[in-house]
This record gives C-alpha cells, structure tokens and sequence, in this order.
C-alpha cells in the first residue's frame, strides 16, 4: 500500500502529537510486512476488477475448512493477497492457490509448517523447485508402499476366502490342484511345540531370503492311512512361483493333479482319517502326497485348530 497514506499521519503525528495517529501508522506499517493490503467500500470497483477468490470460495475449491485458512493466515503461511476493512473478508489470488496446493501436499507427505513457511518465505524458483521435487520422491516412495500394501492385503484377502471356502466343503471331495510352490522347514519331533518352532525358524528364513508366504502354511505327512499312522515330516509356506528356486533342497513343487480333500477340527481327526481311509479303499485310489493345510477360523484360539487334508492319488 502507498507510502504516501503513512507518510500524511505522520505529519499529523508532529503537527498533533496525536497517539491514536501513531497507533494507526503501527497497524498500517504491520500490515504493510504481512503483504496483505486492506480495503474500504471505495475499493469495490477496482477489487471487481482483479481476479480473486474469497475464503469461502478457496475452501471450496481446495476442499479445506474456512478455520485451516484462517489459522495458515494466523501464523503467516498463506496470507490473503487483500482483506476487507469493512468486512473483514479475505481474498486470495490465483497464484497463492498454487501455493496453498505446495502446503497441502507437502503436508500430507509429513513435512512441518514450519519448514514449509521457511521455504515459502525465502522463495525463490530454485528453492521451491528442489522442494516440490522432494515431496516428489516422497509421494513416489509413498505410492510403492501402498501399492506393495494392497499386495499383501489381496494375498491376505485369498488366504482367508480360502479357509472359507474349505469351511462350507462337506464331507469328502476330489479337486483338481494347478502346480504350487512352497518352502520348506523339517521337524525335529511330531508334538505341537516343534511344530509351533519350526513356523517360527521358517518365517524368519523367508525373511533372510528376502520372500513373501502367501499365508497358506501346512505340513508334509508321510505315512499310511491304513493304520492312521501319518507322520509330520516339514511344515511348509506357500510362495509364489517367481520366488521359486530350482534344484534347491528347501523348496518344493506341490504335484498339479487329482486330490482329495477333506475339512476337519483338531478334536475330530480320527474320525475323518477312517473316512478319508475307507473312501480311498472303496474307489481304489494310491497315495501319492499327503499335505495338511492349516485353515485360519479363530486366530486367537490356540486350544484347537482346523485343517484341510489334501492327498495326491493316481488318476
């Protein structure tokens, strides 16, 4: 704002020694610093003339409350380009929504206030350049993230439609298994707290080899039906087929064919060994694979557990 306007209550000031004039120059000198320039009724004409956008309509626009504008205004982030000394109204330029767009998305990638009113106070191309290409990188990192996040919730997501699924199978079925690839991790002993240690060794060897478990785990039995003597051998994860490593002694290939299945609770297992049993002597199938799949029905329940059988018999 003009000079000229300061400069005439000055004279006031030494003519008057009137205190009210100082506090005026004060206020006009301060308003001057925050860039913001008031004005009266008179102005109307010429505010018509500009093109600017009320604090209403920038809210709006930029999908923010009224009060973030005020409080930017408050601590001299984003000060309006003209406020209305009639109204009190704020009014903001096209220019300074692109800044206010800086703020937002700087914000969302975690930078302070503070560092983002240093940057815009010390504008220059250079500076704000290098730090709208920092929040790039950051949004780019942040956009991997989500992507790998909405990976592992589809994987999570299949894993559970799959305990699901094998919740509603009744009785026994025979279905037709595709190639799957899992890592291995044999056992030490076939009681519940071997089985419990090895999970645990074999999820932190994924994480040493760098792999992601599709969250479907199981273990490979060995053993014969007959006399309901099924030995667990190695509990397994399964991971997908570009993780796989040829010729290696911890990874395997679960068969693709013919396979029979059946849903059953801890509390019930000999009871559906001798269906399972008499099943495969009725249609005189052999025994190629026997795996065990462990279901997710109650995570927080460690007393029982439920699990689909799988077996591998000759077409």
């Amino acid at each position: 704002m003009g000079a000229g306007l300061i400069e005439l209550i000055s004279s006031i000031v030494d003519i008057t020694g009137n205190p009210i004039a100082d506090i005026i120059i004060s206020a006009l000198g301060l308003i001057q610093k925050t860039g913001s320039f008031l004005f009266d009724k008179r102005r109307t004409t010429e505010l018509k003339t500009k093109l600017l956008y009320s604090i209403g309509e920038v809210a709006r626009i930029k999908k923010i409350s009224v009060k973030t504008l005020r409080y930017y205004h408050k601590i001299g982030l984003l000060v309006p380009e003209e406020i209305s000394l009639d109204s009190g109204y704020r009014y903001y330029s096209p220019h300074q929504l692109m800044v206010l767009d800086i703020i937002l998305i700087s914000k969302r990638t975690n930078a302070s206030l503070e560092s983002i009113k240093k940057i815009i106070e010390s504008f220059t191309l250079p500076n704000v350049i290098r730090f709208v290409e920092e929040r790039q990188k950051e949004l780019d990192k942040e956009q991997k993230d989500i992507i790998e996040m909405k990976r592992l919730l589809n994987t999570i997501n299949d894993a559970l439609k799959f305990s699901k699924d094998s919740y509603l199978q009744l009785g026994i079925q025979i279905k037709t298994y595709e190639e799957r690839y899992a890592v291995l991790m044999p056992l030490n002993d076939s009681d519940i707290e071997s089985d419990i240690i090895a999970h645990t060794q074999l999820l932190q060897y994924l994480d040493q080899l760098g792999l992601q478990s599709l969250y479907v785990t199981g273990t490979l039995l060995e053993g014969s039906l007959n006399d309901s003597k099924l030995i667990p051998k190695a509990v397994f994860h399964l991971i997908k087929k570009n993780d796989f490593k040829d010729n290696h002694p911890d990874f395997i290939v679960l068969q693709a064919g013919m396979y029979l299945t059946a849903t059953y609770r801890s509390s019930d297992i000999k009871n559906a060994q001798k269906n399972i049993m008499s099943f495969l002597q009725d249609n005189n199938h052999d025994i190629q694979m026997i795996i065990e799949i462990d279901l997710m029905d109650d995570l927080l329940n460690n007393t029982s557990y439920s699990s689909n059988i799988q077996i591998l018999i000759s077409e």
